[in-house]
């Protein structure tokens, strides 16, 4: 990145989104200084105030001019600085950065993701409007099934829309699962210290009672014990919580943890722990006050049948659950070891990745340097490393038309000898060579998918088809091939 003034340059790694002129009235940034309307226009920027502080300083940044090293297109690209907006939210799909001007009529690889502002009551109808004929498209090599837009909301992107979201909810739930299984676990473990407790607490129940106390203030005072103990327990997990927050943790957390920022999820726990301290206690104030007086002080009472079997019931219900967990936790080791071992269908051992940046004379500059030490076996470069999830979305997927079907494609640009250096088998044809342009290898995925034979030489949008590689994961294995 050079700065366009003084012409000094250093390089900065900004993430880059392009949007039209809607973006504004859609996502109303707060904007700190500058004028908004004037960054979405041809050759103009809005930054995000981190991104300012890291390209400029404690410069003024707006009338600053950067250059953009854009992969899409040959050479430098001058952008002059008309707003700076504050951050978004860590939890927002909007990333912090750099904000391009996005004209209605620009035709580039990649494609965008589009936002609607509607009631919710017009949904269907949107999606009835969006998947007729002439804007949906037909997928011949499956079956000719339709493929159909969807429309996804806000707060849902994060768990429900891969391209842009970053959660996973099948591991939501199994750790939402596990969490209640363990406070299952706790509340049992407590009944069953409660009912082991009782013939001691008897004695001093039954005491108050001689002494006048009347038995619905002797049953509330326990009730009101286990539900302090249970708001304790809560409040102390706040106070862990913000521990680790504050500690080296907190990057493992993607989410703000602070208390100001979760009122009502930390208002919704704290009613359920009452609730469920409530909801325990009450047995125990029965059980503990329904001895007499007089076999309490003779020491003549034991658990009555009724009251042995609820005992049982409790103990069988921990072994359920810690039979449960155990029983989880194997099948978790078993996904462990099928993610560490699993055959990608290429070499993963002994393979560093780095990110380079999109300057491609640089790049070429450094692997020519690393090329030199002689630990170093060889050294490729691609635009995405293998199981890079996140970056396969909408953006790198091509739609075409070719040979009379509807296709879509994954496209990734990889350096000339890349398939050699991860020991990927060409079946068909060539590999690349230095110098190719213009030249594409396939998969044997896709040809089997769209029931095209003898792709050598063919042509999908300017680019030569010159072979077809083995299948291989190139996508996180959550992902088919």
């Amino acid at each position: 990145m050079k700065d366009g003034k003084t012409g000094n340059e250093k390089i900065i790694y900004e993430t880059i989104t392009p949007a039209s002129v809607g973006f504004i009235e859609m996502f109303k940034p707060e904007i700190l200084s500058g004028d908004v309307n004037q960054a979405f226009t041809l050759g103009n920027a809005m930054l995000t105030e981190s991104a300012a502080k890291r390209i400029f300083g404690n410069k003024h940044p707006v009338g600053e001019v950067f250059t953009y090293d854009n992969v899409y297109r040959a050479g430098d690209e001058p952008y002059t600085v008309a707003a700076v907006c504050a951050d978004f939210p860590d939890n927002c799909s909007l990333k912090n950065g750099i904000f391009l001007f996005q004209p209605d009529t620009e035709n580039r690889l990649l494609g965008f993701t589009t936002y609607f502002e509607i009631e919710p009551s017009d949904k269907n109808s949107l999606l009835k409007k969006m998947n007729e004929e002439q804007y949906i498209t037909k997928s011949v090599g499956k079956g000719d099934e339709i493929w159909q837009f969807e429309l996804t909301a806000l707060p849902d992107i994060h768990l429900h829309f891969p391209a842009k979201g970053e959660g996973n909810p099948v591991i939501v739930i199994l750790l939402l699962t596990v969490g209640i299984t363990l406070l299952v676990v706790s509340y049992f473990n407590f009944l069953n210290f409660s009912i082991a407790l009782a013939p001691i607490r008897a004695r001093n129940i039954n005491l108050r009672r001689i002494l006048g106390e009347s038995s619905f203030r002797l049953k509330l005072s326990v009730i009101i014990e286990t539900v302090f103990l249970s708001f304790i327990s809560f409040l102390l997990s706040i106070l862990i919580i913000q521990l680790l927050d504050m500690g080296i943790l907190k990057d493992f957390f993607r989410t703000d943890l602070t208390i100001a920022e979760n009122p009502y999820l930390l208002l919704f726990v704290g009613v359920v722990s009452i609730l469920l301290g409530f909801l325990v206690g009450i047995y125990p104030a029965v059980y503990t006050t329904s001895f007499t007086p007089a076999m309490v002080l003779n020491g003549s009472f034991s658990l009555s049948f009724r009251n042995q079997w609820i005992k049982n019931i409790s103990i069988g219900m921990q072994f359920i659950v810690a039979i449960f967990l155990i029983v989880s936790m194997l099948f978790v080791k078993i996904q462990y070891n099928y993610m560490r071992n699993k055959d990608w269908g290429i070499q993963t051992e002994n393979v560093l990745y780095l990110n380079t940046g999109s300057n491609m004379k640089e790049v070429k500059n450094f692997m020519a340097e690393l090329k030199q030490n002689p630990n170093i076996v060889d050294v490729t470069t691609a635009f995405y490393h293998p199981g890079q999830e996140k970056s396969w979305g909408w953006a790198q997927s091509w739609g075409r038309e070719f040979e009379g079907k509807s296709i879509n494609l994954n496209i990734w640009p990889v350096e000339s000898h890349f398939f050699d250096f991860f020991g990927v088998n060409i079946v068909t044809g060539e590999g690349f060579k230095e110098g190719d342009d213009k030249k594409m290898i396939i998969n044997r995925a896709f040809s089997k998918e769209y029931g095209f034979d003898n792709m050598e030489g063919k042509e999908i949008d300017d680019y030569e088809v010159i072979g077809i590689v083995e299948d291989f994961n190139y996508r996180s294995l959550y992902s088919n091939i």
